[in-house]
């Protein structure tokens, strides 16, 4: 994967919130999705000292093993309100009704065609560390 989108959006199509990182400490609580912590006081907080690259699509089977385990903890879960993982619940309802995210999965789907266009438009940038970082191991 050397394609990377400029503006990252959920699987909705909305911009993602920040993740965070911290020095281990059993006084941190990490938020769902590791959007945001608590427990550390006053400590200073850096932003944009990390880039995350994020593959939640490796493979069709993968992502939909995931979405059918996440979206069954989300349904179950009687703590957390509707809006926390908003984005599974959404896919776990849309392969509850079809018995498949095909639809889905095929919107996530670039040809060679649709690369060249995003990246024209500027929507996508060529980002080929992953690439050499794997190929120099």
């Amino acid at each position: 994967m050397i394609y990377k989108e400029l503006n990252s959006l959920n699987s909705l199509g909305k911009p993602l919130p920040g993740k965070v990182a911290h020095i281990g400490s059993d006084k941190v609580l990490v938020k769902q999705g590791n959007h945001g912590i608590d427990g550390i006081g006053n400590q200073v907080i850096l932003k944009d000292k990390i880039d995350i690259l994020h593959f939640p699509i490796r493979t069709s089977k993968q992502f939909i093993n995931k979405i059918k385990k996440g979206g069954e903890a989300y349904s179950n879960n009687q703590e957390l309100g509707e809006a926390v993982g908003k984005t599974w619940r959404e896919l776990y309802k849309q392969y509850q009704n079809t018995g498949n995210l095909n639809a889905y999965l095929e919107d996530q789907t670039y040809s060679n065609n649709r690369l060249m266009e995003l990246e024209k438009k500027g929507h996508l940038v060529i980002d080929t560390r992953l690439k050499d970082f794997l190929g120099g191991l």
